[in-house]
């Protein structure tokens, strides 16, 4: 059988699965259908603690389902609002405190391809998110240049990163082959401290 290519998803898990630890908190911004989501609470554990955002009812419906099948519910905080508003949705006492931070930009899988993340709330949620980020934490966003609005968020999310890379963060990019469209890129983040 032959190994699965190495997705930008894979690459983030493997990178993520490196920082965690049982008890840790994470941070899903872009619930989805909620794979990130299971990942993030099968890593954490019992002890561990995710807050699994995203704007559309349908996508924390989904996260909601899969997290029963896996039987991880407990420990999970679902959230429906938008990502840009950080702060507002947990509050304090996640500031600082997130082990892992993702980001899966662009529409829901399987979804309507109207309701994508758009540049504007996306750069919003990323500066709120290094708030939120533990020291020693990871941010890990992958952006989707292959559509329409996903390419000039994809450029937006490039530039923020370039800036943050600029102001004490150390900023990885990792992007696979592809010959069809332009590949998703995967931007992974820690602080320097």
């Amino acid at each position: 059988m032959a190994d699965k290519p190495f997705s930008a998803t894979r690459v983030a898990h493997l990178l993520m699965a490196e920082r965690l630890s049982p008890g840790d908190r994470c941070i899903d911004a872009t619930a989805g259908n909620g794979h990130d989501t299971v990942f993030l609470r099968q890593k954490t554990g019992e002890r561990g603690l995710v807050a699994a955002i995203d704007i559309q009812a349908v996508a924390i419906e989904s996260t909601r389902n899969l997290l029963r099948q896996q039987g991880l519910e407990t420990g999970c905080r679902l959230i429906k609002g938008d990502h840009a508003q950080l702060l507002s949705l947990l509050g304090n006492d996640w500031l600082a405190a997130a082990r892992v931070i993702c980001f899966n930009l662009g529409y829901l899988p399987g979804g309507d391809k109207q309701h994508a993340t758009q540049s504007a709330s996306t750069l919003a949620a990323l500066q709120a998110a290094l708030a939120f980020l533990a020291p020693g934490g990871l941010l890990a966003v992958t952006a989707y240049p292959g559509h329409r609005e996903g390419a000039s968020e994809s450029e937006a999310v490039a530039a923020f990163m370039s800036e943050l890379a600029t102001n004490g963060y150390f900023v990885n990019s990792w992007s696979g082959l592809s010959t069809a469209k332009p590949a998703p890129v995967l931007y992974v983040v820690r602080s320097c401290a």
